[in-house]
Formats: structure tokens, C-alpha cells, sequence
């Protein structure tokens, strides 16, 4: 049923075109931290917010919680050139012009 749902997603995406990614991070009973993902979209005339993953993020640096994100929009092959804004928490980590996760994402995607 999750793969039905993530190609239900991917061929919406696909016709949609553009996208913003979602993101949030979370510490679970067990004190690992995860990361949440969400993609939003319109299709057709219809905006979706469309929960794509949750995963335990590699580290707690901007290089971990981007590596977690980006593995969960290649489930669903989201473009990154079609990627129009992020949304995420204030966290510098996470929205460090320089250093965060907003700027990490685009330069690890750059060309795909």
C-alpha cells in the first residue's frame, strides 16, 4: 500500500511540476532524533500536503538532516530544480543561510 501511495505522489508531482519540501525533526522515546517530511503541491487546481517519510536522521548537523531529506524525495523522484520553497522550523541547523539545511539541499541536488 506505501508504494501505491508514494507512485500515487511521484505521477503528481511529475504534472504538478512545481513543489515545497516540509521538513521538522523530532526526538523519539528512545532519544534519536528523526526527521519528518512532507512535500505540498498543487494538482490538479487542489493543494496536497503529502507525508512522504519518517527516518532517524545520520546526525544532528546540517549535513545529516539534509542527507535524511533528500533520500526521502528520491522515493518519489521529486525534481529539485522544480523545488520552489522549505519549510521548516527555526532551528539554525536547519535554517542557517550558510551553513543549514536550506542551503545544503539545493547544493547536494545541484544538476539532478
Amino acid at each position: 500500500m506505501k508504494d501505491m501511495i508514494l507512485e500515487q505522489i511521484k505521477q503528481e508531482l511529475h504534472e504538478a511540476e512545481y513543489f515545497t519540501i516540509i521538513a521538522d525533526e523530532s526526538k523519539e522515546t528512545r532519544k534519536k532524533e528523526q526527521v519528518v517530511v512532507a512535500l505540498r503541491y498543487c494538482y490538479p487546481n487542489i493543494i496536497h500536503e503529502e507525508f512522504i517519510g519518517i527516518a532517524e536522521a545520520q546526525s544532528l548537523d546540517a549535513d545529516g538532516f539534509s542527507d535524511t531529506i533528500i533520500r526521502k524525495l528520491r522515493r518519489v523522484y521529486a525534481n529539485m530544480e522544480n523545488c520552489v520553497g522549505q519549510g521548516h522550523d527555526g532551528a539554525s541547523v536547519v535554517s542557517g543561510h550558510f551553513k543549514g539545511v536550506q542551503k545544503k539541499i539545493p547544493e547536494k541536488t545541484a544538476g539532478e
